[in-house]
């Protein structure tokens, strides 16, 4: 199975376009992608799970289910995987494609230990880091996860709460603030990936130009480029959308009683009202993260200067 590991991979950050990019990616004929998208196999003893929903959004999984999805030809968006022969048997029905991949934004946060790993299985793979403006990949991370029902906290409270929650072992998704210190996270891959086996692009390139974007992934795996045929995966609509939805669908049900219907309409929309007000960012709390991430992206304009990271800095101000 040593002919079937994967030849790329790309490992963060979460909340960057990850899962438009591995939809992006599963259309290539050239390229062959892990049914399971983030497998967190290089951090698969480093990943807490503690906190609320931790064991149930990021389960482990063993040979059984694997092969389930690939027969179901299905796709499990987080899992740990922790042996080195179920984790060589996810690409195992593409060994004979050009590449192979997998993305699991793990491998960024836990860059000190999943760098050296991933060098020592894989030292020909190439890395691909996508980075976010810090402070809307916070706000991003933190609004998916009142989405999913897990985070209770408004923003501001959350924000304070994410070194005890991640000192009690509670999953790397809840580091908002963390998840977004790019520079101390990149350097581990810099010190011990060449050059050419390492690339950096941003989501906000990826977002205004998607082709050029794909383009410059496909040169970097060396498979032939092509065209996005669907560009509709991005899964980060905001949660009004989301919730916009919801209540108009169902608005539209049909109650027996017209009383009932009169309740419930007003009880959903309260519901909804408080909801939006919730989910705000205010510009002040945006302020003290632009604090927070101001040396960070300060590091990172000086190393990628041709990515033009200062632009992070200029928006929010």
């Amino acid at each position: 199975m040593q002919n079937s590991l994967p030849t790329f991979l790309i490992v963060g950050a979460a909340r960057s376009g990850t899962t438009s990019i591995y939809h992006w990616l599963s259309q290539h004929p050239d390229i062959y992608m892990s049914p399971v998208k983030e497998t967190n196999y290089f951090t698969r003893d480093l990943i807490g799970r503690e906190g609320p929903g931790d064991r149930e959004f990021i389960p482990f999984i063993d040979r059984a289910i694997i092969k389930s999805l690939i027969e179901k030809k299905k796709v499990l968006y987080s899992s740990i995987i922790s042996d080195i022969e179920d984790y060589k048997y996810l690409f195992l029905a593409g060994s004979k494609s050009i590449a192979r991949g997998e993305i699991s934004p793990s491998y960024l946060y836990y860059s000190s230990y999943s760098a050296k790993r991933i060098r020592t299985l894989l030292p020909e793979c190439k890395i691909l880091i996508i980075l976010r403006n810090p402070i809307n990949r916070a706000i991003s991370n933190w609004k998916a996860m009142v989405a999913w029902g897990r985070e209770w906290l408004p923003f501001a409270k959350a924000i304070k709460e994410c070194e005890k929650r991640i000192n009690n072992k509670w999953e790397h998704f809840w580091d908002y603030l963390g998840l977004g210190n790019y520079y101390k996270q990149i350097i581990p891959f810099m010190e011990i990936f060449p050059e050419d086996q390492l690339k950096i692009l941003l989501y906000e390139d990826l977002i205004l130009f998607p082709q050029k974007a794909f383009d410059e992934i496909c040169d970097f795996i060396e498979v032939n480029r092509c065209n996005i045929s669907d560009n509709s995966y991005n899964s980060s609509p905001t949660l009004i959308n989301k919730t916009d939805l919801v209540f108009n669908r169902l608005r539209k049900i049909n109650l027996k009683c017209g009383l009932a219907r009169k309740i419930y309409i007003k009880f959903s929309e309260k519901i909804y009202k408080n909801y939006k007000k919730f989910i705000y960012v205010n510009n002040a709390e945006k302020k003290e993260l632009l604090k927070y991430y101001e040396k960070d992206i300060y590091n990172l304009e000086k190393i990628f200067p041709i990515l033009k990271i200062s632009r992070w800095y200029e928006e929010e101000r």
